[in-house]
């Protein structure tokens, strides 16, 4: 019996590099793993804890050049005022019912990908990274290969292509959250607005601009 590739395992339920102006998204949540990474703008999003009083609930601005991770059922929605550039990549293990974070961390490639334990046992169901890795390029480059794939363009070196690319997202990704993840969480508002001001330098920049922008 022929094993199952990688590909035949990790499916991927979304993808797509689009532009987007005055686009919101309502509220949801799926089984799947999901990478929105902004390009170019600012993408709002809301992040519900599915408690009756809301408390938990977070309001997270992911800007250019940074992404965002949302774990299996994480409730979210998200809203672009202006345009931005997104590139949106949704996983899920083959069977619904495992999510994939833990498929990852068990199932039979777990040793393959000891290097992302740290990442995916993370009991946060969210994680948003700078792109120091070039993570941008790799995750094109995958959503490309998939889309050729399912569009029906030849390509008989899909299977080893799609692990070696699959991997090389998750290893980058995990190099990303290793330098920032807890600089970036330490105080989001403070980092939020020295990112404003590193965009808008050579602009005037008012106080009420940066507290609109960091929703304070």
């Amino acid at each position: 019996v022929a094993m199952e590739t990688l590909s035949q395992k990790i499916i991927p339920y979304t993808l797509l590099n689009a532009e987007y102006a005055d686009f919101a998204f309502d509220a949801h949540e799926h089984h799947t793993l999901e990478i929105v990474y902004v390009n170019r703008g600012t993408v709002q999003f809301s992040l519900f804890d599915n408690t009756p009083t809301g408390e938990g609930d977070q309001q997270v601005s992911v800007k250019s050049n940074q992404f965002v991770i949302l774990m299996p059922w994480q409730r979210h929605c998200y809203q672009i005022r202006e345009q931005a550039e997104v590139a949106v990549l949704e996983l899920g293990y083959k069977n619904a019912s495992l999510p994939l974070n833990q498929w990852l961390l068990h199932g039979e490639y777990a040793q393959k990908l000891a290097f992302s334990a740290k990442l995916f046992s993370s009991d946060r169901k969210y994680l948003i990274f700078d792109d120091t890795q070039a993570v941008f390029e790799t995750l094109n480059k995958f959503i490309e290969l998939v889309y050729a794939q399912q569009h029906g363009i030849r390509n008989e070196y899909f299977e080893v292509e799609y692990e070696i690319r699959l991997l090389e997202l998750l290893v980058k990704v995990c190099r990303c959250n290793q330098l920032l993840v807890d600089r970036v969480h330490a105080n989001r508002h403070i980092y939020n607005t020295l990112l404003y001001i590193a965009e808008n330098y050579a602009k005037k920049i008012s106080i009420s601009q940066i507290a609109d922008f960091v929703n304070v």
